[in-house]
């Protein structure tokens, strides 16, 4: 249990309070809390009696009960002054006492949080103000509703929305825990199905991948496998090519060295004597040649040759005698020459016609062995060009036995993409599977926490206290209603004749029977549920309109046992003038207002 007890505050140009501080200490039992306003001539009201509440709320978690805006915060005859709200508390937890103080200030705005004088205050307000909350355990929505009761200025409770009005009762209970449980099973769901959306989002793609990654490793191992095939096919190929050419080499003749030279001899000795013949056949046709000329130049010159038939007409002489003479010898001279070269013809004519007869056989046997020659070489040649195509197989098979061992142990990434796909595969199922796991857990956790699950089981047991308390105090207050809640907070109101009824059914005075039960229980509640108790209560204007003196006293006697049992520091907003009949064990605190301005004055007179 944690035990919050409120000591003291202090506030300066807050709401109608200027300049100079109001302080209030606070003290066991019934403290009244009223005024004068000077401004309104002998009236209670406007005195600025609810700021002390409202200071209270806004130390705690910087906002006012009326949920006034910060501007309208500030005192309006000192806009640009500090704004400050000093509130002074101590919590007892496990026999330690723990002395903390806020400052709470506007113009500027800051939150300053001491703990046993340590410098507690967060980064930001708002960190500090979440800070002061865990602190006292108690949030904005359940002060309002179980320490001040502030019916003129908020929303009672009953006249509250559902929504916030199960809010509030889960606080009280202390049953906001299954709440943001469940909100955040909620989110853990969600975001936990967004993993796993993401996941099979990912498997498909991955799925997709290996897909792909086989289609392209069986692509290439059909490519491996067709030039695998092309290379065997070349080997076997050249298998064949290679016994056909060892059995052409084995039965291959080799060449007659000794024949071949033989025949290169007799190839020489022909052609020796061809030219031998050749110079032979060139000198008788020489001989022929200018025989024949000489013969047709004599020829030609024995017809020129002409003999001279003159005589002498006198005496009949022969005129040319001496010509005729030369004549005659010339004629001779030639002839003779031409019977010389004429028998020069007649012997070598002969020679030149044995001599080509001669040549002519040269050409029958030279071309003959010429091709004898011929075929040893092309016989040479062949064996060669066997013997060359062999030792270029022979390369070309070990070259293919190099790219078969090659491709054959040629490795690829595409198995190993394969692997790592499926490996990747196996940690996304995985990755899953544990989602899965964990979105059933978290389903458990929703329906656990849910109004269905654990919650409803501990409401109802909740509950049962709950609408006994509340129906304890309607009875002390002698309310002709009768008022519980489901285990949806869901309430129901009957009067006295068992007729279900709105709360705006009944009268003012009724009306705030029901607020001022619901409030009692709800204390009690917190006392024995949430595990903190606050030594603070505050009423404003509980006694000034709505109660009779009978509903006043009925009041009193259950403050006053409150005081009694737990030492409460009530405190009672009122402005009517009889309310210091009110104060017991306590001390009345004492405003006036002046020029718009909220004062804390001890001579006062309440007559």
């Amino acid at each position: 249990m944690r035990y919050i007890y409120f000591k003291r505050i202090s506030i300066t140009n807050f709401l109608s309070i200027g300049k100079k501080p109001v302080e209030v200490s606070f003290k066991p039992g019934l403290n009244i809390i009223t005024g004068k306003n000077y401004d309104k001539s002998d009236r209670a009201n406007g005195v600025g009696k609810s700021t002390i509440a409202d200071a209270v709320h806004f130390a705690l978690y910087g906002s006012t009960i009326r949920d006034l805006k910060k501007e309208n915060i500030v005192n309006d005859q000192a806009p640009d002054t500090l704004c400050q709200v000093e509130l002074e508390f101590t919590f007892q937890e496990n026999e330690k006492v723990n002395e903390c103080k806020i400052v709470r200030t506007l113009n500027p705005t800051k939150c300053y949080f001491f703990v046993n004088g340590e410098d507690v205050t967060r980064s930001g307000v708002p960190q500090t103000t979440e800070l002061i909350t865990k602190t006292i355990k108690t949030s904005s929505e359940v002060f309002q509703n179980s320490i001040v009761m502030t019916i003129n200025n908020t929303v009672p409770f009953m006249a509250q929305k559902k929504v916030e009005k199960r809010k509030f009762i889960e606080g009280i209970l202390g049953l906001e825990v299954f709440s943001n449980m469940l909100l955040l099973a909620r989110s853990d769901f969600n975001e936990t199905k967004k993993n796993i959306d993401i996941e099979v989002t990912k498997q498909q793609e991955t799925e997709r991948a290996l897909i792909e990654a086989t289609k392209q490793k069986d692509t290439y191992e059909e490519n491996k496998k067709k030039r695998l095939n092309v290379l065997y096919d070349r080997q076997k190929n050249n298998e064949q090519e290679l016994l056909t050419l060892n059995n052409k080499i084995s039965k291959f003749e080799a060449v007659d060295v000794e024949t071949e030279k033989k025949v290169r001899d007799a190839i020489e000795l022909l052609r020796t004597a061809e030219k031998n013949k050749n110079t032979v056949k060139q000198s008788i046709q020489k001989k022929i040649t200018e025989a024949e000329t000489h013969i047709r130049i004599t020829k030609d010159r024995l017809k020129k040759l002409k003999k001279n038939e003159s005589k002498c007409p006198h005496c009949g002489k022969d005129l040319c005698e001496e010509a005729n003479i030369q004549y005659e010898k010339d004629k001779n001279e030639f002839n003779d020459l031409i019977s010389k070269f004429e028998k020069v013809l007649e012997i070598e004519q002969p020679n030149l016609v044995q001599v080509n007869e001669e040549l002519n056989k040269f050409d029958t046997k030279l071309p003959e062995l010429q091709r004898r020659l011929s075929n040893f070489a092309l016989q040479r040649k062949e064996l060669e060009s066997i013997t060359f195509r062999k030792e270029q197989v022979d390369i070309w098979q070990n070259q293919l036995a190099i790219d078969i061992q090659q491709l054959e142990s040629e490795s690829n990434n595409f198995q190993t993409a394969i692997d790592n796909i499926q490996t990747r595969q196996n940690e996304i199922v995985s990755a899953i599977t544990a989602l899965q796991e964990r979105l059933d857990i978290v389903e458990n956790a929703k329906f656990i926490t849910s109004e269905e699950g654990v919650k409803s089981f501990i409401v109802k047991k909740i509950l049962e206290v709950l609408n006994a308390r509340l129906t304890h105090y309607l009875k002390r207050l002698e309310s002709n209603s009768v008022v519980t809640f489901n285990e949806y907070f869901e309430e129901t109101i009957t009067n006295e004749r068992g007729k279900e009824c709105s709360y705006f059914n009944f009268s003012g005075a009724e009306r705030k029977a029901i607020d001022l039960a619901m409030l009692f229980t709800f204390q009690d509640i917190r006392r024995a549920q949430a595990d903190v108790w606050l030594n603070l209560s505050m009423f404003d204007e509980l006694f000034d309109s709505s109660l009779d003196e009978k509903g006043i006293e009925l009041v009193l006697d259950i403050l006053k046992e409150r005081v009694d049992n737990y030492n409460e520091s009530i405190y009672i907003i009122s402005h009517r003038k009889e309310s210091k009949k009110y104060c017991i064990g306590g001390e009345i605190v004492f405003l006036e207002k002046k020029n718009g301005i909220t004062t804390r004055i001890t001579n006062y007179d309440v007559s």
